[in-house]
């Protein structure tokens, strides 16, 4: 049994012709670390911004084990 007897060999005799795309480069932002717990980070109008905000700190505090602040934090992040 030939399975390969049908085979068109010239498939992988031609060079695909392709498109080089030159990609920029990402830079990434850098924050400070625990950026989020200054006061100057809810300095934004964007309510999108400040629940972030309230949210990081939620979140730190939740590893801290902090149960004050994160209440404090999350009664915060629902109001918005």
């Amino acid at each position: 049994m030939e399975i390969f007897a049908t085979f068109d060999d010239s498939v992988f005799l031609e060079a695909r012709d392709k498109v080089s795309v030159t990609l920029c480069s990402y830079n990434a932002k850098l924050c400070e670390p625990e950026w989020f717990c200054e006061n100057t980070a809810l300095n934004t109008d964007d309510p999108l911004e400040k629940q972030k905000v309230y949210k990081f700190r939620g979140d730190l505090a939740v590893r801290q084990g902090d149960h004050q602040v994160i209440q404090q934090a999350l009664s915060l992040v629902t109001h918005f």
